[in-house]
């Protein structure tokens, strides 16, 4: 009868008390981030397993391993994930899992010898198996009307305990979705409006919803203000540096400038000390979006996959009508990030991936950064001028495994911890980011180009904070110095120079530098405003947190609601409205504008 008992109950009640622990070490992980409350997932689990009551007990034991197998994986998925970006998976990102190849070394750094305890479990269960081909299972009726009755009344038990917790939440919110109706409710909820939108398509559009945006983008005219039109008819070059963060510019250790080439910049150009990084789970590609067409990356997934065919007012696409060449450089693979399909539609003319350039010098994920800036000269040399050029640096990308033989700084007592090996990767970009403008200058092209450098996303996950934040002596909210990026723009010449304390964002750039290229924002679809001109700033993120005029940041998820509250919501709806139903060409036939470039 013992026998019996713990063949049908012990391993039932081993997964649902060890899933329930791994929801509690989830909650460890991510600090106050994820809080489910444990009587949420218990209540959870027992209604998932329920109907594994009413299976005999061979049936049930292997079920009970598949489920076990499932949960465990979408938490170790969701922990590794937050680890590095500081969020929980959705499945527009799971579907993307063909993207871990090339930073296969980024993700086996994030794991940590206590994330075993998600799988130890497992091999508690192999005893049963044994206690399984021993045993036999009674399939009397009465037998199997009792396990029947056991599920209904297990089922139950989990209803109760989620009905009794009160949680209510807003549905449209994921934190509060998580935290108060479980991380299982989440992701079923999540992968379920996923796949209704692939076989479904988007739903109707709400009454309103176009006028609200109309409005949006009406009575934009041509206007004079500060630097209008100062570098119409330049050549632009944008350069887009892997995880730059401001926190590294001016920075001394032991003596020793970590970006004394940048620093050095700095002092010919327009520089903005409170310019953030807005990516979401699109991370570089989303910088690469918001700095060429203005709008907000997704709350979920990577325009760059899930919207590649739609129409974009794009920051290419104008200059192109005005005569630009378009090139865009990247020493990675071209469907990394989907780039080669999604640069069409960008209006980038000339893509140049890792295929056109030759790995003579391999760091980290790829070509060096040094190698790929010099081999890129060339490339845009033989551009037909005026041109527009983007390139994409690699080097400084996580989890910052750089070569000793190229480290030059004396970096003890830090030596060997993950953010002086990120100190070392950036010093290297910026060796190669002076010999890049220098090569420039030589080639008659520095004084002719309007310069513009700036950080894509942060650099460290959550867990390497505590060490960075000591190293570097930060004494700021981190929530709000990791996405300070630096933005630095020299106009042709270098005579422009000056700090500029707005507020702004990635989304920001081609308003920018719309302003400085005299292009006219009546053309233009762009979210982002002129921050040389702009009275005050306003930086949206993508969970609808903000940072307001005065560079304070407010995070909506624990703040009551505010007018500015709400007009960070509505610029993230419109933004996603233009981008889920495709809405550039209608908007722009409204303007009696025709894009040229089709």
């Amino acid at each position: 009868m013992m026998k019996q008992f713990s063949v049908h109950i012990v391993p039932y009640l081993i997964t649902v008390l060890s899933l329930t622990a791994k929801f509690l070490y989830l909650n460890w992980v991510t600090g106050s981030y994820v809080n489910i409350p444990w009587t949420i997932s218990l209540g959870t689990l027992l209604m998932l397993t329920a109907p594994c009551v009413a299976l005999n007990s061979g049936k049930r034991l292997w079920v009970l391993i598949v489920f076990d197998l499932i949960i465990s994986f979408l938490l170790f998925a969701d922990i590794l994930y937050y680890r590095y970006y500081g969020d929980i998976i959705s499945a527009p990102v799971l579907v993307q899992i063909g993207l871990v190849g090339p930073v296969l070394s980024s993700v086996i750094g994030l794991i940590k010898f206590s994330d075993l305890l998600l799988v130890v479990d497992l091999a508690i269960f192999l005893p049963f198996f044994g206690l399984i081909s021993t045993g036999a299972d009674n399939k009397s009726c009465r037998d199997i009307c009792m396990r029947t009755v056991a599920a209904v009344a297990v089922m139950s038990i989990g209803y109760s305990v989620i009905f009794f917790s009160g949680n209510k939440f807003d549905a449209n919110n994921r934190l509060q979705v998580i935290n108060r109706a479980g991380l299982l409710y989440y992701h079923f909820a999540d992968i379920s409006n996923y796949l209704d939108g692939v076989v479904l398509g988007e739903e109707p559009m709400q009454k309103g919803d176009m006028a609200m945006i109309e409005k949006r983008f009406a009575g934009r005219k041509m206007t004079e203000g500060r630097l209008t039109g100062y570098a119409k008819g330049a050549n632009v070059l944008v350069l887009q540096v892997e995880a730059l963060q401001s926190i590294v510019l001016n920075l001394n250790i032991n003596g020793q400038e970590i970006t004394p080439n940048l620093n050095k910049l700095m002092k010919e150009s327009l520089y903005f000390p409170n310019f953030y990084s807005q990516t979401a789970q699109g991370n570089t590609s989303d910088a690469e979006f918001l700095a060429n067409v203005s709008l907000y990356p997704l709350q979920k997934g990577s325009v760059y996959f899930l919207y590649t065919k739609n129409d974009y007012r794009s920051l290419p696409q104008v200059l192109r009508e005005m005569g630009y060449s378009t090139l865009v450089m990247h020493a990675n693979e071209p469907e990394y990030w989907n780039r080669k399909y999604m640069y069409p539609s960008l209006h980038f003319a000339t893509f140049y991936s890792g295929e056109s350039y030759l790995l003579d010098e391999k760091i980290g994920l790829g070509l060096g950064d040094r190698s790929f800036l010099h081999q890129s000269v060339e490339k845009i040399k033989q551009a037909r001028q005026p041109f527009y050029s983007y390139l994409i640096t690699l080097t400084s990308h996580f989890p910052y495994n750089f070569p000793d033989k190229l480290k030059v700084l004396n970096l003890s007592p830090y030596e060997g911890t993950r953010a002086a090996n990120y100190l070392h990767a950036i010093h290297y970009v910026d060796q190669a980011i002076g010999s890049f403008l220098a090569e420039m200058r030589e080639q008659g092209l520095l004084d002719k180009t309007l310069v513009v450098i700036f950080g894509d996303h942060f650099a460290l996950p959550e867990n390497e904070l505590a060490r960075f934040g000591k190293l570097l002596d930060v004494k700021q909210d981190w929530l709000v110095e990791k996405n300070r990026v630096p933005l630095i723009i020299r106009v042709p010449g270098g005579k422009q120079a000056g700090v500029i304390n707005t507020p702004g964002g990635e989304i920001d750039i081609f308003p920018t530098l719309a302003n400085l290229l005299n292009l006219n924002p009546g053309d233009l679809l762009t979210m982002g405003r002129d921050l040389v001109n702009a009275r005050e700033g306003f930086v949206v993120f993508r969970d609808g947190s903000y940072i307001d005029k005065t560079n304070n940041y407010h995070n909506i998820a624990k703040e009551p609601q505010t007018p500015e509250a709400a007009l960070a919501l509505q610029e993230l709806r419109i933004s996603d409205l233009l981008i889920r139903y495709n809405l550039t060409d209608r908007l722009l036939n409204k303007k009696g504008i025709r894009p040229s470039n089709r």
